[in-house]
């Protein structure tokens, strides 16, 4: 699957380990990397969503019809 950035730092820092650990630490890094590999690797959206960690859930109020999921 293909991941979209809102901006050009945070792809940055998603797409570089290294930039990732020295702006957070290595324990968000290894989290956030983890999280984007597989995401990366899932089919669809349905394969992210059914997977419990992320806690998928739908947004409410004036980001109606938005996703999140917690890292």
């Amino acid at each position: 699957m293909e991941i979209a950035y809102k901006n050009k730092p945070i792809q940055t820092v998603c797409e570089d380990y290294k930039k990732a650990a020295r702006k957070y630490n290595t324990l968000v890094a290894d989290k956030l990397h983890a999280a984007l590999n597989f995401i990366q690797a899932a089919e669809n959206i349905r394969d992210v969503a059914k997977y419990p960690p992320f806690h998928f859930h739908d947004l409410k109020g004036d980001r109606a019809g938005c996703f999140a999921m917690d890292l």
